[in-house]
């Protein structure tokens, strides 16, 4: 499923954004569709393009596929010569968490850092309503500033691209980014 919404940023520029929940090629490649018959029409305006990816628990198609979308999309920009910034926000859906804080962070801390290496530009983490209790608002700091901890206590910042030179992501992503443009070009001549 797509969902795209249009909006003005506070600098004026034209933003296009798209939801993307499910990894799979048939929804990457409807979504970047899409954003092509948009992009067409709106080529003057349009300045920003946002793809809102909600995160499953496979944690290496969460690596591979967003950064696989990057690069077929790096592929549309130089093959239409597009002017356009375009970003991924990785976002954690809230149905995947459950009422049990240590679970949670748990879940939380593996997701984010699938998505922080993945090349994600933004991480959104939805956090549910806890009960108080006294471990609560230490749970819920912690929650709040798992991007610093990613960053801070596993250095997983400062570098490009940290799963550089891994056989296996590279492959895989590799593979992934041919089956979506495959798929997108399939769909173009439709």
């Amino acid at each position: 499923m797509c969902n795209t919404r249009n909006s003005i940023t506070s600098n004026g520029f034209d933003t296009l954004q798209f939801s993307i929940h499910n990894l799979s090629v048939k929804s990457i490649s409807d979504c970047l569709l899409i954003a092509l018959n948009n992009i067409s029409e709106n080529n003057s305006q349009l300045k920003n393009l946002l793809f809102k990816v909600y995160l499953n628990r496979d944690f290496l198609k969460n690596i591979y596929s967003l950064r696989a979308l990057r690069i077929v999309f790096q592929n549309i920009k130089l093959l239409f010569d597009l002017k356009i910034d375009f970003k991924i926000e990785a976002r954690i859906p809230m149905e995947y968490l459950s009422t049990d804080q240590h679970n949670n962070l748990i879940q939380l801390s593996t997701l984010s850092c699938s998505a922080v290496l993945s090349g994600m530009d933004y991480l959104v983490c939805e956090l549910p309503n806890i009960p108080l209790e006294p471990n609560a608002l230490k749970w819920k700091t912690a929650c709040f500033h798992l991007q610093q901890i990613l960053k801070q206590e596993a250095k997983l910042n400062g570098l490009k691209d940290p799963l550089a030179g891994s056989y296996f992501i590279d492959s895989m992503t590799l593979k992934y980014a041919h089956e979506l443009w495959s798929s997108l070009q399939k769909k173009i001549k439709e």
